[in-house]
């Protein structure tokens, strides 16, 4: 790896952040496909799927992320087939826990929409989504997994390509399942696995054709199975706590102000999503160097590593924050395409009022974000665990509390006050690990 930290740095991360805007514009432009094809419930739809998609994506980065780290780290310390036996662990651990998905989404996909909240004639609509997403599931977490091994293997701009391949053909396929066929949530799914079997097959090509890593013979795969999930799985938790969070919001949402109380959430989830997209970027794009820099037990440039991502969080928190409060009605007016005049007027207001609040988080949140994924590549899983559960979890009871004494105000305000007495504690526990670095 280039011992140019700094252009090493922008490199990695700034096509890490393109691959993840695309990823964000295409969750931006599918949730105005739906709002133009069924109004403030199609919303309400995406609100109540988010966690669907959380569990599944949780699910490839934990494999790709842990067992990616594993991989670079040990590429860097010259143990090439330790390292690809992590590969090989994490690709068929991918297909055992796809199974019991594969399981739910052909029998019980009504019966999990219900339980995320749909009511009435919002469940066929949550449930044609569940259905089809759950059961071709392998193929959305092999692709995450594979496409992080290809970071991992110094060629970011193929994860970059791969990426960009996968939003593309999903938005191209959105228009043509949801407003041309008429196919609602059910087209929304179909064009997400569809676009993933293209971007996997892009990446198949380039692990033939260029990939330094490959299957491996494994006798004992239960210690290095646990490593692989000891890294990743604070990209599981925190994406499977990120669900439970929209789950919680939304039938917090649902009780005090009914489905287009979660139209405005979902609003206001779908504009967060291009900021955290952007905030993964940069945590994703830090990851390899961090884990290349721990494996040399070179502490000055992994310290350096850590400094640029926290820098850059909070510059790029301060242009969205900024952005949402010059352009507030513009923005939410893009998404809100429903044909009800009056209806219409009430979502507006809701999401408007919500958007400001809400977004304030992003200042401290960020900071959070890149730091737990540092934790994880930094010899410090535990720590990284703890702090993607306090971020992802930790704001459930907070905001129960909050819409107790709050209302729907307080609802809102839970999660910026929330952030920022969060990353009191993520610099105490960067401060814990920097001293253990001092005897690498």
């Amino acid at each position: 790896m280039n011992e140019n930290v700094g252009k090493t740095f922008a490199k990695y991360v700034s096509l890490n952040i393109i691959g993840m805007i695309s990823a964000s514009a295409l969750v931006f432009i599918d949730a105005i496909f739906i709002s133009i094809a069924l109004g403030a419930y199609g919303l309400t739809s995406i609100s109540l799927t988010a966690p669907i998609f959380s569990l599944v994506f949780g699910l490839g980065l934990m494999l790709g992320e842990g067992g990616g780290s594993k991989y670079a780290a040990n590429i860097a310390a010259e143990k090439e087939e330790k390292a690809n036996a992590f590969f090989t662990i994490s690709i068929r651990t991918c297909f055992i826990i796809a199974v019991p998905l594969v399981i739910a989404g052909l029998f019980f996909s009504e019966q999990i929409s219900m339980l995320l909240g749909a009511e009435g004639h919002i469940v066929p609509m949550v449930a044609g989504y569940t259905k089809v997403f759950l059961t071709f599931s392998p193929v959305v977490m092999l692709y995450y997994a594979l496409e992080s091994f290809v970071r991992n293997d110094g060629t970011p701009g193929i994860a970059m390509i791969s990426s960009v391949i996968l939003y593309t053909v999903n938005i191209l396929l959105d228009y043509v399942f949801i407003i041309h066929m008429g196919l609602g949530m059910l087209g929304s799914g179909l064009a997400t696995v569809v676009a993933a079997v293209f971007a996997l097959g892009y990446l198949l090509y380039h692990w033939r054709k260029k990939a330094h890593f490959h299957f491996t013979v494994v006798f004992v795969a239960a210690k290095k199975a646990r490593a692989i999930f000891a890294v990743g799985a604070p990209s599981f938790v925190g994406n499977v706590l990120t669900g439970l969070n929209i789950l919680v919001f939304n039938w917090l949402f649902l009780r005090h102000l009914g489905n287009i109380g979660v139209a405005a959430f979902g609003i206001v989830s779908t504009l967060s999503i291009v900021v955290f997209a952007v905030f993964s970027g940069i945590a994703q794009g830090m990851q390899p160097m961090a884990s290349h820099y721990y494996g040399k037990k070179d502490r000055k440039n992994l310290n350096i590593v850590l400094r640029y991502s926290i820098a850059t969080s909070i510059a790029i928190a301060c242009l969205f924050i900024a952005i949402v409060f010059l352009f507030t009605q513009p923005i939410i007016s893009i998404l809100n395409q429903e044909q009800d005049i009056s209806l219409a007027a009430q979502l507006a207001s809701l999401a408007e009022s919500g958007v400001r609040i809400y977004f304030t988080a992003f200042f401290f949140a960020g900071i959070t974000l890149v730091s737990t994924y540092f934790l994880a590549a930094a010899g410090a899983p535990k720590r990284a665990l703890a702090l993607s559960i306090l971020q992802n979890g930790g704001i459930i009871p907070f905001v129960f509390l909050a819409a107790f004494f709050g209302g729907v105000n307080g609802i809102w305000a839970s999660y910026p006050i929330f952030e920022m007495l969060l990353v009191l504690i993520t610099f105490l526990l960067l401060l814990q690990t920097n001293k253990l670095h001092k005897g690498l």
